[in-house]
């Protein structure tokens, strides 16, 4: 159902306007998914780094002792300049 109201715009051009809308919006699903595998294939692998679980059987409380879980961190060259230079 079309709705008439006021505007210097003229039928064509809001024909061409939801046109545009409607194409755009049907393709920015495969928009979106080709930015994402670009960027994907652009940032560099990196290494998984196994963490390290440890904890104390026995502690103050009924819980045990303390927990925690560390890894090490690889930096690359390029982040190491930039904290170095804060």
């Amino acid at each position: 159902m079309w709705l008439f109201k006021f505007s210097t715009e003229s039928a064509a051009s809001q024909l061409q306007k939801m046109i545009d809308e409607k194409k755009f919006y049907a393709t920015l699903d495969n928009k979106i998914d080709t930015a994402i595998d670009d960027y994907i294939e652009e940032i560099p692998v990196i290494e998984d780094i196994a963490p390290i679980f440890s904890e104390e059987l026995k502690g103050e409380t009924l819980l045990g002792g303390a927990m925690k879980l560390t890894a090490d961190w690889k930096l690359d060259q390029d982040s190491q300049k930039d904290s170095n230079n804060k």
